[in-house]
């Protein structure tokens, strides 16, 4: 079968240039067969660096704040008053902003907060009303799918860190070579 992009790309790419570090091993893969698919010669230049890791890792934890940022802010919300537990919110916007929440990550993380059973939310007028749950039964973070699936994309990320910025030799094989068993993504 035919992934998407060679699906739809045209059949005399010659160069594939990579610019950031691929989300997965998989990815590089698909991107770099691309190049030659006319079956003539054709290039893949790899154009990322150790800065690329920082930006997906901040990334990730804009997706999928980890357990110490769920704490933060979990502190920051039993200081608001209550009236003010509204998101978004001007209010709430106002104090998490320099406590460095930017909207997605504070959507994130009340997403999770709420999952756990943390928090609750009622929609009200197009806004989250947010009640710090006490008495509720909590499930901890384990109960959170978004949790878990941030888990897995930090690891994820962290198994490729070492494979994309290894040895060319390693690279150059997994690119040449067909799929085989024990191929990880």
């Amino acid at each position: 079968t035919a992934s998407f992009p060679e699906l739809f790309a045209p059949g005399d790419i010659a160069q594939v240039i990579l610019a950031g570090l691929p989300q997965s091993r998989t990815q590089l893969r698909e991107m770099a067969a691309l190049a030659g698919l006319s079956g003539k010669g054709a290039s893949v230049v790899l154009a990322y660096n150790q800065e690329d890791v920082e930006r997906a890792r901040v990334r990730l934890d804009e997706r999928f704040p980890p357990r110490n940022r769920l704490a933060d802010l979990f502190r920051l919300l039993r200081e608001v008053p209550r009236d003010a537990l509204v998101w978004p919110g001007e209010t709430l916007g106002r104090i998490l902003g320099p406590a460095g929440w930017s909207p997605l990550a504070t959507e994130a993380a009340l997403d999770t907060l709420a999952e756990a059973g943390v928090v609750q939310r009622e929609a009200v007028e197009g806004r989250w009303r947010i009640d710090l749950a006490p008495g509720q039964e909590r499930r901890g973070l384990a109960a959170s799918t978004r949790f878990a699936e941030g888990a897995r994309e930090r690891a994820a990320l962290e198994a490729l860190i070492p494979w994309a910025f290894g040895p060319a030799s390693a690279i150059l094989r997994a690119l040449a070579s067909p799929v085989a068993r024990g191929w990880r993504p």
